[in-house]
């Protein structure tokens, strides 16, 4: 009977430690996953990091070459490009701003009128639909 009672607990001691080994590697593997985990975070923190600078000193630099000499002539460049082939009208401005209370807007229809029928239309578009000229 002692015996027997040996034999039922050697084999409950075998399948505790069978079950505490497998705990244990469920543990060792799962604190590897997120080791490598946290490892891949903090590389990628440091990629983010890396080019945050780097966009940081780029448009330092630009800034700088901007403030020297020729700085004012690239920036005029640039905004004739960008007004290159689009069309402009010069509308009267006074104190900062265009007074549509001082401006006689009959007169400029009329002419806008005018220029739009001589086919000198000087830039002169419809807002509603841009490619058209008023007419």
């Amino acid at each position: 009977m002692v015996s027997w009672i040996n034999e039922k607990i050697g084999a409950s001691d075998g399948e505790v430690n069978k079950m505490v080994a497998a705990a244990d590697g469920q543990y060792l593997k799962n604190k590897i996953e997120t080791d490598v985990y946290q490892e891949q975070q903090q590389l990628l923190a440091k990629a983010i990091q890396a080019e945050g600078i780097a966009e940081a000193n780029g448009i330092q630099e630009m800034n700088n070459s901007l403030a020297g000499s020729g700085g004012e002539a690239i920036v005029k460049l640039r905004i004739a490009e960008a007004i290159q082939g689009k069309r402009i009208m010069l509308l009267p401005v006074s104190e900062g701003g265009m007074k549509l209370k001082t401006t006689d807007i009959n007169r400029l229809i009329e002419t806008v009128g005018i220029k739009a029928l001589s086919g000198g239309n000087d830039g002169v578009y419809c807002r509603k639909n841009p490619g058209s000229n008023i007419s």
